[in-house]
């Protein structure tokens, strides 16, 4: 057996808290809360060594149990060790040592510090807390509470009260004045805004977890939270689930159909190096915005209104005159070196839209050929995955 002296040992070395003083003799008054604190640190210090002084007691207390108990299987076997069935003998001081061991506890809340978006947390922690720690008293859960309101907006308005002398007459009312005061008035709205502006920007599986946050809290249907989750798809996922022969229809079926994709998409980019650079939403789609702007239209000769180039077209009407060589205008066999020069440019640039258009349909024709292909290619190891699950 353990020396139990030890915990007399223990208790001596302990400290006792000197005395405050009450500021005698109009001391600074950092002098009265430098005392305050070492007293504090020595309360703190006191309070660890009994903690560890009560788990040692805790764990000779088992000790003790498990000779006992094979003193009694020795003495029940009439005999000396030889008499004893040593595997039953190991299983029973086991038990005995772990019987009584003090379960894992559930840690203190977070000090709350005003936020809206926090204090559905901290009221989780609290109740929690309060269930694991057996606190059924209401003015008990009240005081704790309060001395874990010490940050920002929260600490003000808990210094508040205490200075006015607000006083609770239940655990309840004290929530519901921290609601009034802190929380969220009209949460279902403050969800509903919050799922408008929510969209897919990494994987589908953080994309969900961020959906189902709001959510529920929404209100909408089933259906309406459906269309509105396939709204926050990237192009690639939902291109994919359009593509697939048959959508979903309920938002269980959307997630999971969109995850499934994703995951297809990111073993396609392990699977091939050159896609090992690719965004995390999918593989890249050309994206027509970002190509660089075409050059835009420009006449025959370059022409700045009020200098010495072409004429207006509207002052050239007017005074019946060419605007490019200002003579008189003789109908639509007029000719001359600017109108050619011009009817030219205008060819030329005609020309080169043509050859524009003609690129842009071959380039399209390629990357829908090759979608289908990597589509192809998915669905095929989608079966073979299928097959080897089966």
């Amino acid at each position: 057996m353990p020396n139990q002296n030890t915990a007399h040992d223990e208790d001596a070395r302990m400290t006792t808290p000197q005395s405050v003083p009450s500021n005698p003799g109009g001391a600074e008054p950092h002098t009265v809360i430098d005392s305050l604190y070492a007293r504090i640190q020595q309360l703190e210090t006191n309070t660890g060594l009994l903690e560890n002084e009560r788990q040692k007691l805790l764990e000779w207390q088992n000790m003790a149990k498990a000779e006992n108990e094979v003193l009694r299987v020795k003495a029940a076997e009439g005999g000396g060790v030889y008499g004893i069935d040593v595997a039953q003998a190991l299983v029973t001081i086991t038990k005995a040592i772990t019987e009584d061991k003090r379960k894992a506890r559930v840690p203190a809340p977070t000090e709350y510090d005003g936020s809206k978006e926090k204090l559905p947390i901290f009221k989780k922690e609290l109740k929690d807390w309060f269930a694991d720690n057996k606190v059924t008293d209401d003015q008990e859960k009240i005081r704790l509470t309060m001395g874990y309101m010490k940050k920002g907006d929260v600490a003000v308005w808990a210094t508040q009260q205490s200075e006015d002398g607000t006083t609770w007459n239940t655990y309840e009312e004290l929530l519901c004045t921290i609601q009034s005061r802190f929380g969220d008035l009209d949460p279902q709205y403050t969800a509903r805004q919050k799922l408008e502006k929510t969209k897919q920007t990494g994987s589908v599986e953080d994309y969900n977890t961020e959906f189902k946050k709001y959510a529920r809290k929404t209100g909408f249907s089933d259906a309406d939270l459906a269309d509105k989750y396939q709204k926050g798809l990237n192009d690639a996922v939902i291109k994919s689930i359009y593509g697939s022969g048959t959508l979903p229809t309920s938002l269980q079926e959307w997630t999971e159909r969109a995850l499934h994709f994703d995951h297809l998409f990111e073993r396609l980019r392990q699977l091939r190096p050159s896609a090992r650079n690719a965004p995390t939403e999918g593989p890249r789609v050309p994206n027509r915005e970002s190509q660089p702007a075409r050059p835009q239209a420009r006449a025959g000769t370059d022409y700045v209104p009020g200098t010495t180039g072409p004429m207006d077209i509207d002052t050239a009407r007017r005074e019946g005159k060419c605007r490019f060589c200002r003579q008189p205008w003789d109908g639509p066999k007029h000719s001359c070196e600017g109108k050619k020069r011009a009817q030219a440019a205008y060819e030329k640039r005609q020309q080169a839209k043509k050859q524009r258009r003609e690129m842009q349909m071959e380039a399209d024709g390629e990357l829908v050929a090759k979608l289908k292909d990597e589509l192809e290619v998915m669905r095929k190891r989608f079966e073979e995955v299928k097959e080897e699950g089966d």
